[in-house]
């Protein structure tokens, strides 16, 4: 079961039978590259799906779940140390 995108310094969690990864870094571009893409995997189907993107690219991050709806998607790095939160709404 492999991911859309290969990356590093991501955050992921179960939720509702979900498996979200969130932002990371991808080491394939030439300088890297900070990423803001989201993904989903369905366990129940076995498969990946890409998500909407998070508004702020970042890696190296802390996120917690509240009331199995929002991601808290908290600091990280984008080249830069982050000291924003930012609520993902996972529907």
């Amino acid at each position: 079961m492999k991911m859309v995108r290969t990356r590093y310094g991501v955050v992921c969690d179960d939720i509702r039978q979900q498996i979200y990864v969130l932002g990371g870094y991808d080491e394939s571009y030439r300088n890297g590259q900070y990423l803001n893409q989201c993904e989903k995997y369905s366990i129940k189907h076995d498969r990946w799906k890409m998500i909407k993107p998070m508004e702020q690219k970042r890696a190296e991050f802390s996120a917690c779940v509240m009331g199995n709806k929002f991601i808290y998607v908290i600091g990280g790095t984008n080249g830069s140390y982050l000291k924003d939160i930012e609520r993902y709404d996972m529907d």
